[in-house]
């Protein structure tokens, strides 16, 4: 690491640009090759291929005097003899060039190698450990994944974005808060949230984050998929019966209830079972309500729909299985616990709000 002269007010030549032959200190070889180096809190911290340790720079030891004061009782050179590993990691490290992100909270980087989601405030930490990301990450990243990071400094999310997604973890939610379907070789921070396009699709362009229409990345619209887990009383087998639930959709210049949208399509599936993606219908005023399960025959008139909303509330059957390909008597979902799994289109760009989600089981009857 090379360091310039100490720059001082009204001087005739610019410091910063003068380096000395000698004014340089190498970090601890056995960690590799340094990749990045990142200002943090008045700090500099350098990551190196294995391992990453923080540069004191002209540390100075101070006390408070009698009025209350400091003094300071002496200046260390620019740069230490021994960079401090102890205050850093000597466990991970920064690989392929990849990008280091800094907030207000702390510092995130991914380790490929160790496929783990890194973070730094006072000590290193596995935050894919601590939130429940290891799987998912040594399922999606290996030793020759290369990404970008960015922040989204308005809902305080750092990104971290390669193969076709972008993983999220929420700051204000303190949790991984889920996966956006885009992805991209380039954040710009200017200060706004910027990025471009992968590389062989339209990477001349330049995007703005958080503005233009709903869920949509690079002109395309995706829509917003929710999946649950349903695991009240696991070790006992229940079959998976009905939901209910409230959402809103809404234009933001009315502020109307949309009252016939909702979400589009739900599927249900376990290590087990699996139905069809079905397509919701919502019920109108002289249609037929199907009542015999989610999957509406082709022959059913265009009146048989397969959800309905009773002043608020949604309520409609968990799909059952396809009869053809199971030996189950009723066909409904049975196990322990059952997922779900919600999408809502976004084609209108309507703002909508899902809340809690309420599902009717009975216990399973096994004789």
């Amino acid at each position: 690491i090379k360091y310039s002269n100490i720059k001082s007010n009204g001087e005739l030549i610019d410091s910063w640009l003068d380096f000395k032959p000698n004014n340089l200190q190498d970090v601890d070889t056995k960690y590799g090759a340094i990749e990045e180096l990142k200002n943090w809190k008045n700090y500099m911290f350098c990551f190196q291929h294995r391992g990453m340790c923080m540069l004191p720079i002209n540390e100075r030891a101070s006390t408070t005097g009698t009025a209350g004061s400091p003094i300071i009782l002496g200046e260390g050179s620019i740069l230490p003899k021994f960079l401090n590993y102890a205050q850093g990691s000597e466990k991970y490290g920064l690989q392929n060039n990849n990008h280091v992100i800094t907030t207000e909270n702390a510092i995130y980087w991914l380790d490929v190698i160790e496929r783990k989601w890194l973070t730094f405030s006072s000590k290193s930490m596995e935050l894919n450990f601590v939130k429940g990301l290891s799987s998912w990450l040594r399922n999606n990243i290996d030793e020759n994944t290369t990404y970008s990071a960015g922040y989204d400094n308005q809902f305080k999310e750092v990104l971290f974005s390669w193969n076709e997604q972008t993983l999220v973890f929420s700051e204000l939610l303190n949790t991984f808060q889920g996966v956006y379907t885009f992805n991209t070789d380039r954040f710009i921070h200017i200060p706004g949230l910027l990025s471009t396009e992968q590389k062989g699709k339209n990477n001349e362009a330049i995007f703005i984050h958080n503005e233009g229409d709903r869920c949509e990345w690079y002109g395309v619209n995706y829509p917003s998929i929710v999946e649950l887990i349903i695991t009240d009383q696991t070790g006992i087998t229940k079959e998976f019966n009905n939901i209910e639930y409230m959402s809103e959709s809404f234009t933001e210049d009315t502020h109307i209830d949309n009252y016939q949208d909702t979400l589009n399509t739900i599927q249900s599936f376990n290590d087990f079972l699996e139905t069809d993606e079905v397509e919701l219908l919502p019920y109108l005023k002289g249609d037929t309500l199907y009542t015999g399960g989610l999957s509406i025959p082709d022959t059913a008139p265009s009146t048989v729909k397969n959800i309905r909303r009773r002043e608020r509330i949604w309520r409609t059957t968990i799909p059952r299985v396809d009869s053809e390909t199971t030996q189950i008597d009723n066909y409904r979902m049975r196990d322990g616990y059952n997922r779900l799994r919600l999408t809502y289109n976004n084609e209108d760009d309507f703002q909508f709000i899902l809340h809690p989600i309420t599902t009717y089981y009975t216990l399973s009857n096994l004789e």
